[in-house]
Order: C-alpha cells, then sequence, then structure tokens
C-alpha cells in the first residue's frame, strides 16, 4: 500500500515538474515531447521542492531486499518501448530497470533521504563514465586507495597518480623486484618521498584508454598480496576465530549428550568431531600462510633499504 501511494506521489509530482519547468512542453505521451534534459536548477528544484523536511527512518535499505525484482524484466522488455518516462520507487533496483528499459527520463522516489544520496551518486558517477568499465571503475576506485592507505601505505597518495619521473636511484630495485610488483607503489614502499604535482585531467578526445576493468583488478590484487602481509594475517584472525568457537560448540555439544539433552544417538559424537577437525584446520591454513608469506617475502627480490645518496 506504501509503494502504491509513493507511485501515485511520483506521478503527480513529474506532472507537477513537467508543468513547471517544460515551456514549450507538455504533458503528453509522445516521449518526443520530452526535454533532452533537465537544466541543473530545474533538477536541484526536484529534492528541495518536493522531499519533506529530513528527518529519521527506522531503517535503511541501500539494496534490494526484493529478489524477485528481475523476473519481471522481459515482460517490461516486451511492452515498454524505448525512450518513455520511468517513474520507480526504491534503491538500487532502478537502475536495473533503467538500464533494460532505456527510458529518456527516469523519476525515482523514496521515503528514506539516505537513498536519494544513493541515487545521486550514481547519476554522477553515470555522467561521469564513457562506458561500463569506467562506471566501475569510478565507483570502486575511492575503495580500493582506501584499503590500499589503510592496509599497505599510509603514506600513498589518496587518489594515486598517472605518470611518475624517477631518477638512476630506482633502477636497481626496478630491475631486481619481482616481475609482479606494483611498480608506481613501488618508491613509496621502498621509502621514498616524491614530489606529486596535481592537475585536473581533460576527458579523453580520441582512442580508448588500455587501461581495462581487468588489468586494474590484476593491480589490485598485485598489490594486496605482494606488498602487504593483511591478508595472511585476516585469514590467520579469522582461523583463529573460528577455531575456538568450533571448540566450544563442540565441547558444548559433548556436555549436553552427557546429561541426557541430545536424544540423537551419536549426533554429539559427529560434531565435536566435525567442529574440532574444522577448526583445526582453518587454523593450520592460517599457520601455513604465514609460512608462505614469509618465503615469498624472501623471495621477491625486493630490497629491505635502498641507497638514497652517495657523498
Amino acid at each position: 500500500m506504501t509503494r502504491r501511494r509513493l507511485l501515485c506521489a511520483g506521478l503527480l509530482f513529474v506532472t507537477a515538474l513537467l508543468a513547471t519547468f517544460a515551456g514549450p512542453f507538455a504533458v503528453r505521451a509522445a516521449s518526443a515531447d520530452l526535454p533532452e534534459r533537465l537544466t541543473d536548477q530545474a533538477f536541484w528544484a526536484i529534492p528541495e521542492t518536493f522531499s519533506e523536511p529530513g528527518g529519521t527512518f527506522h531503517s535503511d535499505n541501500f539494496i534490494s531486499n526484493e529478489g524477485r525484482f528481475q523476473l519481471v524484466i522481459p515482460e517490461l522488455v516486451t511492452r515498454v518501448k524505448p525512450g518513455g518516462l520511468y517513474i520507480g520507487v526504491g534503491p538500487e533496483q532502478n537502475f536495473t530497470y533503467l538500464a533494460a528499459v532505456r527510458p529518456k527520463m527516469a523519476f525515482i522516489i523514496d521515503i528514506r533521504r539516505g537513498n536519494l544520496q544513493e541515487h545521486l551518486l550514481y547519476k554522477a558517477l553515470m555522467e561521469l563514465s564513457a562506458d561500463r568499465a569506467e562506471f566501475l571503475s569510478r565507483l570502486f576506485s575511492r575503495v580500493y586507495y582506501y584499503l590500499l592507505r589503510k592496509l599497505v601505505l599510509p603514506g600513498y597518495p589518496a587518489g594515486g597518480f598517472d605518470l611518475a619521473m624517477m631518477d638512476k636511484a630506482m633502477l636497481a630495485p626496478l630491475r631486481d623486484s619481482a616481475k609482479s610488483a606494483f611498480l608506481p607503489l613501488l618508491a613509496y614502499w621502498l621509502g621514498y618521498q616524491p614530489s606529486v604535482i596535481r592537475y585536473s585531467r581533460r576527458p579523453r578526445l580520441h582512442g580508448k584508454s588500455r587501461w581495462t576493468l581487468r588489468k586494474k583488478f590484476r593491480a589490485f590484487v598485485d598489490v594486496m598480496l605482494g606488498f602487504s602481509v593483511t591478508p595472511i594475517r585476516a585469514i590467520s584472525a579469522v582461523g583463529v576465530i573460528v577455531s575456538l568457537v568450533s571448540f566450544l560448540y563442540g565441547a558444548a555439544v559433548v556436555v549436553a549428550a552427557l546429561v541426557g539433552d541430545i536424544p540423537v544417538p551419536g549426533f554429539s559424537t559427529l560434531v565435536a568431531l566435525v567442529t574440532f577437525l574444522l577448526g583445526l584446520i582453518i587454523l593450520m591454513l592460517g599457520v601455513i600462510g604465514e609460512y608462505l608469506w614469509r618465503i615469498f617475502d624472501e623471495s621477491n627480490g625486493r630490497p629491505e633499504a635502498v641507497v638514497d645518496e652517495v657523498y
């Protein structure tokens, strides 16, 4: 009932929007009468004019809680023609519908103010991105640099860098490093403090970048596994926690069996063995991981220190 009311309110909002900002176009069924795009003033007037005053809601819902919302897409594609007007309610599942029906204009509403911020974030990323790969890169780039600065190297530039000029002091570390080393990170990892020149990147006018999403994901793996022991330590910590929980659960089952609270014969023995062995296996995997990291650290070829200058 709430969603039906929201959709009705959305229809009224769109009607008011078109009547207020349309100028030469009116509320018609033909998609050709829709504007090519809203002006910035018209767009920002929508949340400021239509939204209620900010407040709190008893729960957040930044992702869809409807597991079957994609089942209607095949029928939507057959019934809805591209280039029309889309009206939706809720979080990110609207973008799945938008990609399927390809409307000329979309109007999305929701009762949660946080979802407004989510929609604005996606809108900005879509406008800045030329294709799907660039959209994903922009969406996850902040997460990548946050993890890099948090887990690997705190002094690394927040947004990374594109080009670098290096003198001959970097030649030996570059030559001796492992082939999977991430070179943009190597100078900072060795202790150098390069000077950073910031600039505003202009949009590409010709060609297509070869720094593909696959290469970016490979670079992420090389950085996290090649320059930081944190993933191995995290596995070891998970192994310790799971093993302790498994041991405690197995002990609880054994105690329950001794006092006669488990009516199924053999259940306590089976659970105790499984939980004990599972915890032991995960714990030993963490120990093996620690040994493997030490072997890798000795064989990767990167020097522990470099000579900055000889007087």
